[in-house]
């Protein structure tokens, strides 16, 4: 049986005998989950008998299921919210309610706040006290530190943001919701299944839909900067092969890495499914359901539900997503953006004072793990033995041009082209033959060395001794003083 009450403070008043249907519903896409009630209501002058049940905007109820056949009567509490609207029609006896639960207010406040090296995990965090949301538990996954600005966004929106960037990382998807205590919980999308349950047309299955389609796919994404010269790009050569090549291109955001960006621009094959079911109160939006029908077999994941509760009959409909088809990593090509771990490299020391010919003697024939896009890589692993600045990029896994040029802006590092600006040991930034930006280290006497990053040597490190713009095109653009700094 299902019950209805509204709560203040401690006392609890009984609206289930007013109850003529409850709509409970949640969805992915949205912040929390939402009670729509409708209580039986008339004119008190009409029926002097009657006594009408007494809902304000604002007040809190609470909605829960009682297993009536179970040995204890086991209580499961299914929402706490406020009730946010009302409507009353004077020509029925009915009036309906709106309510959701504490998750609204991460859609109903906005933030404006600038994230700078700190942990997803750690954005949740502050988002979530800064709007009063208690946080309850967070899965693993999580603490890779990221930055990134939300400029007046909502409170959903942040978290959001921040849990499609760990997506991009590891391939995993999220979902946060509020857990029957009031505090915020995040999981791995697909971590919860409903037990001991399978959607069938045989049992429980009154009709289930299913399509899929490519229309909106892209495969190749390439990123360019704001002069449309080539500065990296993602490919699913999986679905390439499958379906053909489908090609967007994006202008860089500055915001972000251009293998986030890529990533996050390719979409693969959609698929929707909707199904009507008999009632279960486990089945909600997150959570992973078995299905056994003609067309739909395995398991799926619930984007959104709708519970239909009336006449003491529990209904629902699900809309899902086969889990087999989430997004993968695994599946994209990196070849022009490299993927950016931090830690991973510990060399050179900022404490070095020998000149540039020390660098050359330790570096001589290292090879980038990157191959021939590994020239920033190179250049900052060189670089770290007489540069602070290049000491920290290369410890921190820095491996685009973007990245390395931004970081060094912000520290003052960057000046234009010249020849005469030039010093032994500066990082100068050429736009390449084949389109693409590339980095290298000025020998002195316009030479440069240990960049050279084409598919002939496969990104060795090794004395070039030819000038820069006969090394990667002719065109130099930038100079980043690591001679200095």
């Amino acid at each position: 049986m299902f019950y209805l009450e509204k709560l203040d403070g401690n006392t609890k008043t009984d609206l289930s005998n007013y109850v003529i249907s409850y709509d409970w519903s949640g969805d992915l896409g949205q912040a929390g989950r939402k009670l729509n009630f409708t209580l039986a209501y008339t004119n008190a002058k009409k029926d002097k008998r009657w006594i009408n049940s007494v809902v304000r905007m604002g007040d809190t109820v609470h909605f829960y299921y009682v297993d009536e056949e179970s040995e204890k009567k086991q209580q499961y509490d299914l929402f706490t919210g406020r009730v946010f609207m009302h409507s009353r029609n004077s020509e029925s006896y009915t009036a309906e309610y709106v309510a959701y639960d504490n998750l609204i207010y991460l859609s109903k406040n906005k933030v404006t706040i600038k994230f700078d090296d700190i942990s997803i995990s750690g954005v949740i965090q502050q988002v979530c006290n800064d709007i009063g949301i208690s946080i309850g538990s967070m899965c693993e996954g999580l603490d890779r530190h990221i930055s990134f600005i939300a400029d007046n966004q909502s409170g959903t929106q942040a978290i959001q943001k921040a849990l499609e960037i760990a997506h991009q990382w590891n391939g995993y998807r999220y979902h946060f919701y509020l857990a029957p205590d009031g505090k915020l919980n995040v999981v791995k999308l697909g971590d919860d299944k409903v037990a001991n349950y399978t959607a069938s047309d045989e049992t429980n299955l009154k009709g289930c839909s299913y399509s899929e389609s490519i229309e909106d796919m892209v495969n190749s994404v390439v990123i360019v900067d704001k002069a449309g010269q080539i500065i990296g790009y993602a490919d699913n050569t999986e679905d390439q092969q499958a379906y053909g090549r489908m090609l967007t291109y994006s202008k860089y955001d500055e915001k972000q890495t251009t293998e986030i960006q890529a990533k996050g621009l390719i979409k693969r094959t959609a698929y929707n499914c909707k199904l009507s079911a008999i009632g279960n109160i486990q089945c909600i939006a997150g959570y992973t359901i078995s299905i056994s029908d003609e067309q739909v077999i395995g398991d799926y994941i619930i984007k959104s539900d709708s519970h239909k509760i009336e006449n003491n009959i529990h209904t629902m409909d699900l809309d899902i997503a086969y889990t087999d088809h989430q997004p993968d990593n695994t599946a994209y090509v990196s070849t022009g953006i490299t993927p950016i771990t931090k830690g991973t490299k510990q060399t050179g020391s900022s404490n070095v004072t020998g000149d540039l010919s020390t660098a050359e003697q330790a570096m001589n024939g290292y090879q980038s793990q990157y191959g021939r896009n590994g020239c920033v890589d190179v250049a900052t692993h060189t670089a770290a033995y007489y540069s602070p600045f290049a000491k920290q990029e290369a410890n921190n896994g820095v491996v685009d041009v973007p990245t390395l040029y931004k970081d060094a802006d912000a520290k003052g590092l960057v000046v234009p082209f010249s020849e005469a600006n030039v010093e032994p040991g500066d990082m100068i930034g050429v736009n390449g033959t084949d389109g693409v930006y590339h980095v290298v280290v000025a020998e002195g006497n316009g030479y440069g060395c240990f960049a050279n990053c084409s598919s002939v040597n496969g990104g060795t490190a090794m004395h070039q001794g030819s000038y820069y713009d006969q090394f990667s095109g002719t065109n130099p653009t930038f100079i980043i003083k690591t001679s200095r700094g």
